[in-house]
Formats: C-alpha cells, structure tokens, sequence
C-alpha cells in the first residue's frame, strides 16, 4: 500500500469559512456514525501536494441566455459563469472539459423530463463545486439542449479532475455521459460562449 495523498490549501478561510469547514465535519462525522452512508479510503501511490481553489471566494454572476431554432420548437439554454473571468488570463488554466449528459428529449423544446432534469439539477448544484473543489477548477458554463446538458469546467490537472468526477458522478448513473477535453490556453471558447 503507498503513501496517503497530502492535500494543502493555499487559499485564506476566514472565521465563517472554518465554522463551516466545522460544522461540515460534524454533519459527516454524525453521518458515518449513524450509517448514512459508508466511507472509502483509498491509497494513492506517491505524495503530491494540490493547490485547491476555494470556489466560494468567486464572484457568483452568471449570465442567463435562451435561444430558439427558427425551424423547431427546440429552445437552448446558456448559463456563464462571469465570476471566473479573471482567471482567464491565468496560464495554469489550459485545457477546458465538457462533461456532456445525454438525455432522451421529452418535449419539443427538447427538455428532459422532470426526474431527468431534477438529477441533472442536483449533480450541478451539490456535485460540481466539489468536483470544482477537489479538482482545482473551474465551472465555467452549462448549457442545456436538445437531448444534452453540458458541463464545462477549464482545468489544470486532467488526471485530477477525473478522479474529481469518478468520485462525484452517483446522481448520473442513469445516464450516458462523456468527458472530452480541449486545449484551449487563450480560453476563447470562453469568451466566444453567449
């Protein structure tokens, strides 16, 4: 068995910040002990040291854009993630991810259904900032259409941020999903995203 991995944050956590890191601890402590779930630990081979990104320091402003096909009823929906725009210029963030769901459209706007969408909806708000946490990264965008719903994240440790999503993926189960990575050093899908 190797060595466990070292994590170090860099990032400054204020008092609320530890109160929460705290309670956080409590809530997972009193979750193990009651059996609500169980915990894996999982040796990794050689000692590493990760600059995590606390994601709660960004600005949370995101821009909000629906477009309709001309020739259908299909609507698509663009949400961008502005606070993240200053790292932009941050040459450690070169490659951009897109963790892309396939769904079976059920309306001719070419939405999922309702329990489709509500596990989309909760992997993106109870799993991405922990992948974007673990992983170092960013959540850049989602995008919503026509039998897909994209994620896209700019990152800077592939391997990282795949163990990321293999960690995080439970509420996807039901689902095809593929991760396909893009260099992209000038993040100009970025800034050329609606």
């Amino acid at each position: 068995m190797g060595e466990m991995l070292i994590f170090s944050r860099t990032a400054v956590c204020g008092t609320n910040q530890s109160l929460r890191e705290n309670k956080m601890t409590k809530a997972l402590f009193l979750a193990l002990l009651l059996g609500l779930f169980s915990l894996e630990i999982v040796a990794i081979e050689k000692p590493q040291e990760v600059e995590i990104v606390v994601q709660e320091e960004l600005e949370d402003k995101w821009s909000y854009k629906e477009f309709e096909n001309k020739d259908s009823k299909a609507i698509s929906l663009f949400r961008k993630n502005l606070g993240v725009e200053e790292f932009s210029e941050n040459s450690k963030y070169t490659e951009l991810v897109y963790i892309t769901v396939f769904y079976e459209p059920s309306y001719a706007q070419g939405f999922p259904e309702k329990t489709e969408y509500e596990k989309m909806s909760a992997f993106e708000q109870s799993d991405i900032p922990l992948i974007a946490d673990i992983s170092g990264s960013f959540h850049v965008a989602s995008v919503v259409q026509n039998g897909v719903m994209d994620f896209l994240f700019y990152i800077s440790d592939s391997e990282l941020f795949i163990d990321a999503v293999n960690q995080n993926n439970q509420k996807l189960q039901d689902f095809k999903v593929e991760l396909e990575l893009v260099n992209d050093p000038n993040w100009e899908i970025y800034k050329d995203f609606p």
